[in-house]
């Protein structure tokens, strides 16, 4: 057996050490996240409902960007009510979606209302309207009274 001995310069160990972080944070298929945020800070979803919940991780106005179009209330993300209507792709859900290089861009219940929380902000989202959930933002929905479905957004910073 041969022992091959490897010798690197201080510059090359420094090379090989900043690709690989990068490669931790590198950009992800859905925008938003990555780059040179951490890749676990990307838009989340926890469905604890007991209702389908419809996520995207497709939110664009470009042709051929999602097969669908979603109409939003707050189509930017946040608390501020900005309507718009963007391609999306859904997918059912009835659990965690997102995170780690994964960005969930917006959410909905096609079945029934729901009532969303976000800081001082609560509002009722009719049913199939979508609500934009930004990067760094998970949301987590869950059964209330009444069989109300009750969504909680929260930063994860």
């Amino acid at each position: 057996m041969t022992n091959i001995n490897v010798h690197l310069r201080p510059s090359a160990c420094m090379t090989l050490l900043l690709l690989a972080i990068s490669s931790l944070f590198s950009a992800t298929e859905a925008g938003g996240c990555g780059g040179l945020s951490p890749p676990f800070l990307c838009g989340e979803v926890d469905n604890q409902s007991s209702h389908v919940m419809y996520y995207t991780t497709v939110w664009g106005n470009q042709v051929g960007e999602g097969e669908k179009k979603c109409n939003a209330w707050n189509s930017q993300g946040g608390a501020a009510e900005k309507p718009g209507r963007y391609g999306c792709t859904p997918q059912p859900t009835t659990g965690h979606e997102g995170g780690w290089g994964v960005d969930v861009d917006a959410f909905t219940f096609i079945d029934q209302d729901y009532e969303i929380t976000m800081g001082d902000l609560v509002r009722i989202v009719k049913k199939g309207v979508w609500t934009r959930v930004q990067s760094h933002q998970e949301a987590t929905c869950s059964d209330g009274p009444m069989k109300s479905i009750q969504c909680e957004i929260e930063w994860d910073v």
